[in-house]
């Protein structure tokens, strides 16, 4: 998880409970200590993550948007790693706690403007239903949903 750690970190803030420390980060995301502070420095560095009077970390803006229908090798290097993540995941977790699904359909690609149009609205309802009620997990959609997280309530009972 290489670039994907960087959003699934950035998204731990917004857990419940979730306390900004690499023990933590490192065994709720499963990737090393020495990782986790690389990505906390680059969240730092980049300001998405700030320091507060306290020494605790916290995120500086609560909401982040890449840019959609602009190329850039950033995003292409995230959706390879989300797609190799899927693929494990889809190995990994239980069919209770994940989602994939596709469909293949004859179109009109002049079209394709209103299907983006739809998946984004889709998405942003998701993401408004999701806002409310308890964050326990970091999860990823890619029409494929599955946690990024591991369940500290499952660690618990191991």
């Amino acid at each position: 998880m290489r670039n994907g750690s960087i959003t699934a970190v950035i998204t731990l803030f917004d857990v419940d409970g979730f306390n900004a420390e690499v023990s933590e980060i490192s065994i709720r995301l499963g990737i090393t200590k020495n990782r986790t502070e690389v990505v906390l420095n680059n969240l730092l560095t980049c300001g998405l993550v700030k320091k507060t009077d306290e020494g605790n970390l916290i995120k500086a803006h609560a909401k982040i948007r890449t840019t959609e229908d602009v190329t850039s090798q950033a995003l292409k290097d995230s959706h390879l790693e989300t797609l190799k993540m899927g693929k494990n995941k889809l190995e990994e977790i239980e069919i209770e706690l994940r989602d994939f699904s596709a469909m293949t359909i004859a179109m009109d690609l002049e079209r394709m403007p209103e299907v983006k149009t739809i998946i984004r609205e889709f998405r942003q309802k998701l993401s408004a239903l999701l806002r409310d009620g308890q964050k326990t997990d970091v999860c990823q959609l890619a029409i494929q949903f599955y946690p990024l997280t591991k369940n500290l309530k499952h660690l618990e009972n191991l």
